[in-house]
């Protein structure tokens, strides 16, 4: 698995578990619409959400909750 998807209370969390999805997120940061950075995790809002699973997905890569 290369990132940690979870929920917070208002937003979901993504935190990159590998080199690659480190590399990965870092690259997409404005794709991603990830506005801010909550102790290790990117904070994606609702809306964004599901774009954010789907690239992922078509990047090769996939995520655990």
């Amino acid at each position: 698995m290369d990132f940690h998807l979870t929920r917070d209370t208002d937003d979901y969390l993504l935190k990159p578990l590998t080199d690659r999805a480190k590399e990965f997120t870092k690259n997409n940061k404005e794709i991603f619409k990830i506005y801010k950075l909550r102790e290790q995790h990117y904070v994606i809002s609702n809306e964004h959400q599901q774009k954010v699973c789907e690239t992922i997905r078509d990047s090769g890569m996939d995520f655990i909750n």
